[in-house]
Order: C-alpha cells, then structure tokens, then sequence
C-alpha cells in the first residue's frame, strides 16, 4: 500500500528537482517500446508483407499507423540515432558521424561523452521514469539512469573483429552488476554455425559446413559479415527479452543494426538487374538472392518475441534511420547517400506506430527523426521543449486523445549542464584510442 501510495503521488504530480525550473508532469499514456531496424525500408517491407511475409510488422501496421520517416544529410547512422534520441541534429547534439567530425581524422569513436545534449533516458530518468536502453549507438560508456543501459559496445561488434571481443572495458552497461546477469545471452560469433547460415541463406548442407568454416573477418567481406551481424542481433534479442521479463521499465528502447549490413553486401544478389557492368555468377544469385529478405524475416520473428514481453497496453514504436537502395557498384552494391557511390541519398526510413491512444490500420504524412522524441515524451506525459527541432505526430493519435491530454510547452530541458552526469564516471581515452589503433591497421578507417 505504500509503495502504491508513492507511485500515485509520482504519477500524479512529479516535478523537477533542479533548482531552476518546475516541471509537472502528467501521468503517462502507455508505456512505450522502441525498436529501431537499421537501414530498413518500405520499399521492401510493403513487397513482401503482400508475399505474406513479416507478419508482425504487417500486423503492427494494421493495428497502427505508418509513415515514412524522413531523415538527415549525411545519413550517417550514430549521427542519425542520436538525433532520434534528442530530437536535435547533429550540430547540436555533437555526434556528427562515425569518426565525430566527417572527413577529418578521427581521434575517438563516438562515445555518450561526445553528447552535448540529453537523450531521453536522460530527460525520463531525471524526472522519474524508468529507462531501459539496449544496443543504442553511441551509448558507451553507459550512463546513469533510472533504469539501465546495455551500450553498443555489450555484444561483440564489426569493430571488434579478428581481434576478439575487449575484455574489461569499463562501463558496457549501467548498473555494472548488469553484466554478470546477461553474459550467458551474449553469443560469439564463433557460435553462428551451418544451421544459422540455412537460416538466411539457400545454401546446401555441405555448402553451410563450408560458409561456417570462413572465420577470418575482413570488412566488407559478406560471410564474416553476416556472422558478426547475426550473433549481434541474435544477442541483442535474448538480452532484451531477458531484462524485459526481469526489468519492468516505462519505457524500453532496442536497436538491430542486421538488415543495414546485409543490405550494404548483398543487393546485387537480390538484384542482380541493377548491377549491368558486373558478372555476378549464377550460383551466387541463387544461394544469397534471398539474404535481405531472409533477414528481414528474421528480424521480424525477433520483433515479434519482442512484443510478447512488452506491456499489453504498450504503445509500440519501429523506426529506421534511413531506407536503402542499389548503388550498380560492388562491394557496396546497397547504400544510403554519398558514403557508398551510386546510392540514393538519403533515402526515407520507416515508421510505424501501434497502441490504444493510435488511430488504426492509417498512414499519416511524413514524419522526420527529429519527430520521435516529442512525440516520446508526450506519451509519457512531459511537456514538450521548444528547443526541440521536431513536431508531436499529432495526425498518428485518436483525435479525443488530445481532449484529456492536451500538448504542454516548456522552454528547454537542458536547464542543467550535462556535465553533472559525468561527476563520478570519468573514461580513460586511451582504453578507446587502443581500439582505434587496431581499426585502423585493419583499414576499417
């Protein structure tokens, strides 16, 4: 009774409690998931959920609304999530790309340090609400929270590759007691064998033993790609169903970046047309043609055990940073703007929103990645920043919604330097050089 007491008295009226500023905020509409499917598109999407194909995401469409998500110049992907993070662009938010300032040598990775603005686990945590966050980019070292973070550094990465995973980099996850509890879901890439290559790829028995056996990682070499990519995704599943089940939060967020990888390797496989200066082998065509669709299938099944761990009055939430398209140049034969030569730029990315406050089965104009955070925060029951560059997605709601929860205004949340976050969390650059040494005499940068 108690406990419930408290939580009321939260709910009803929870403020600030910075000294600068008093901010009430509302009970919350739902909770909410968040599934972010890097590089996906609807040009693929809609083509084979009318195969019959992803139906959780046919589903979630029908039960929801759809658009397509416009998104940023350069499409680069950390730039991108860190602006659907804090609904500001890059030149404020301080995450401009892979290497922190594009085209410039890099001096480290992007890291949540970098950030000069709060995303919101930051904004919910600080005023109450419970914060889980799994895979984000640019979330590493991961910082305090009323919740807990799994950074894009956890599972093992493409970044990680021929080297093995480091061991004992400090601050993966917050609490650091985390790491104990989800061990067991992290998988190597080792662990991807023959049956998980039949999975994606129409590939003989003995063919599979034979893709099993190619372990030395090359960047942009499609087999040790995709192991580096499935076991990450893979992971990211099991841990986010594991803490789902264990960490009840009010808002959870989870990202696959699988689909943007075998996009990137694999198109001119699927369509081999659009590639008329190549001779791509026959048999090729015929074992891979299907990667992407097969992983998007994949990822879809993914979704769907997502979704039956999610609250039953969750407001669901999937997006990508960007679409996709042939470039007619190989490796690189997918892309998404100027990074890979020939590639539409900046193609759209998806959106799709599902819950009891959403109209149903519609689609609404486009929305843009600076949109999601508003319209976050709104279903959590906070008044919406003026200095946010995006818009509340108001066409996505039942218009009664707004009749008992009308939008709310503030000036800012950045009324405190995000400095304080850092008081007791200080990284030793030089464990992050190290890694970046060892990108570079790989030739990844």
């Amino acid at each position: 009774m108690v406990l419930l007491l408290a939580f009321t008295i939260l709910v009803l009226c929870a403020r600030s409690r910075n000294k600068d500023t008093d901010i009430v905020i509302s009970p919350p509409l739902s909770p909410v998931l968040i599934v972010g499917i890097d590089g996906a598109t609807f040009d693929l999407i809609d083509s084979l959920i009318s195969h019959g194909q992803l139906t959780t995401l046919s589903r979630l469409m029908e039960t929801g609304v759809s658009c397509p998500l416009k998104t940023l110049k350069p499409t680069l992907s950390p730039a991108i999530w860190t602006s659907i993070a804090t609904g500001k662009l890059p030149k404020d938010h301080g995450i401009l790309g892979f290497d922190g300032v594009p085209g410039h040598t890099m001096h480290m990775l992007p890291t949540s340090q970098m950030r000069k603005v709060r995303a919101f686990w930051n904004i919910l945590s600080e005023y109450g609400r419970s914060v889980g966050v799994i895979g984000w980019w640019a979330t590493w070292p991961a910082e305090h929270v009323n919740g807990y973070i799994v950074s894009d550094r956890a599972t093992y990465t493409r970044m990680e590759a021929t080297i093995g995973k480091e061991e004992n980099i400090p601050f993966e996850v917050y609490p650091e007691t985390l790491a104990s509890e989800i061990a067991e879901h992290i998988y190597a890439p080792m662990d991807v064998g023959p049956s998980e290559f039949q999975s994606i790829m129409s590939v003989s028995d003995h063919e599979a033993e034979m893709l099993s056996k190619i372990t030395h990682y090359k960047h942009g070499r499609f087999i040790p790609e995709f192991r580096y990519t499935y076991q990450s995704d893979r992971s990211i599943s099991a841990i986010s169903e594991h803490l789902m089940q264990t960490h009840e939060t009010d808002v959870t967020a989870i990202a696959f970046y699988g689909v943007d990888v075998m996009s990137h390797l694999t198109w001119h496989f699927m369509e081999p047309e659009q590639f008329p200066g190549f001779a791509i082998p026959d048999k090729n065509i015929r074992r891979f043609g299907g990667t992407i669709p097969s992983y998007y299938a994949f990822v879809d099944s993914l979704l769907g055990s997502l979704l039956s761990h999610a609250p039953a009055n969750a407001t669901v939430m999937v997006l990508s940073d960007h679409g996709f398209g042939p470039t007619g140049n190989l490796p690189w034969s997918g892309g998404h703007g100027k990074i890979t030569p020939g590639a539409p730029i900046a193609p759209d990315g998806i959106l799709i929103i599902s819950g009891q406050a959403i109209r149903k089965g519609d689609t609404i104009k486009p929305a843009h990645v600076t949109d999601i955070l508003p319209t976050l925060l709104y279903l959590q029951g906070f008044p919406i920043a003026k200095d946010l560059k995006g818009r509340v997605l108001r066409d996505a709601f039942r218009p009664d919604v707004f009749e008992d929860h009308p939008i709310r205004w503030i000036d800012s949340y950045e009324v405190t330097p995000r400095s304080d976050v850092w008081d007791s969390l200080l990284v030793d650059d030089t464990i992050d050089q190290h890694t970046i040494e060892k990108l570079k005499s790989l030739g990844y940068l």
